[in-house]
């Protein structure tokens, strides 16, 4: 009896699978393969780099896939009073205001439901009426507990809710993005350090340019890397035709050995 009911749930799980299949495919019809879609979709977003594109492309799939008129991506932002900031909207008539406690709502929600519906929040008065106009749905995107971004999702195009498929398919998809967008936003930090770094690194160089006092920098094998335009003129020489000789080779030998023993060098 055993043995038989053991079959009898090996063979049950695959039909009815099978059948889910053909139900969705007659129900959704050409959106069923959009919506599997979203999610191979959703596995490639780590390989864009670059924040903006990406959430261009985000917003223009789940509007097409989930057929909805409004999306909105909120992202962290440190320098927001409520700590996130819509990076991205569609759809939306006006600018959205997040509440302060935006992170703590979506957060304790989610945490019983997965995809927090605006019904379930309880939003003060300067944010509700918007709010509850333009989204229905609010689906975190979490990656190693930090909440970095949510997707903000309307109604159906025929005013409809979304489906418990959906809910799921977005659930899922939410892991990729919040992946996709702090590899974003990581990589943006560091363009943002580069840069910082290269004005600085200009900067320095101006002001050593500017100075009358001839400047040399050497490696700690006395090998000349860089010398300003003072120097050049001093030594009547080329910055390019100094680059990588040694000391001894452009001055006295006594200011050589004095190079090579503050280098440390016998």
């Amino acid at each position: 009896a055993i043995a038989a009911m053991a079959l009898i749930v090996m063979i049950a799980a695959p039909v009815k699978n099978f059948l889910q299949e053909r139900v969705d495919r007659l129900f959704y019809g050409e959106r069923y393969d959009m919506r599997n879609g979203l999610l191979d979709f959703g596995r490639t977003l780590s390989a864009t780099t670059a924040l903006e594109p990406l959430l261009d492309a985000l917003v223009s799939r789940l509007e097409e896939v989930m057929n909805v008129g409004r999306v909105a991506i909120f992202i962290e932002d440190k320098d927001a009073a409520s700590g996130y900031r819509v990076a991205r909207a569609a759809g939306l008539v006006a600018e959205m205001i997040v509440p302060q406690d935006f992170r703590e709502m979506i957060r304790v929600r989610s945490a019983r439901t997965g995809v927090v519906r605006t019904d379930d929040l309880d939003l003060v008065p300067e944010t509700t009426g918007l709010l509850r106009r333009s989204l229905h749905y609010y689906v975190p995107c979490v990656v190693r507990g930090r909440m970095v971004a949510v997707i903000g999702l309307g109604r159906s195009a025929d005013g409809a809710l979304l489906s418990s498929e959906d809910v799921q398919i977005l659930r899922t998809v939410s892991g990729y993005v919040a992946v996709a967008i702090e590899n974003s936003l990581l990589y943006q930090e560091q363009e943002e350090r580069a840069a910082e770094l290269k004005l600085l690194k200009e900067v320095n160089e101006s002001i050593v340019e500017s100075i009358n006092v001839g400047l040399l920098v050497v490696d700690l094998e006395g090998r000349v890397t860089h010398m300003n335009s003072a120097l050049e003129e001093i030594l009547n020489l080329g910055r390019n035709a100094a680059m990588g000789r040694r000391v001894e080779e452009l001055f006295a030998e006594d200011f050589g050995e004095t190079i090579h023993q503050v280098l440390g060098n016998d």
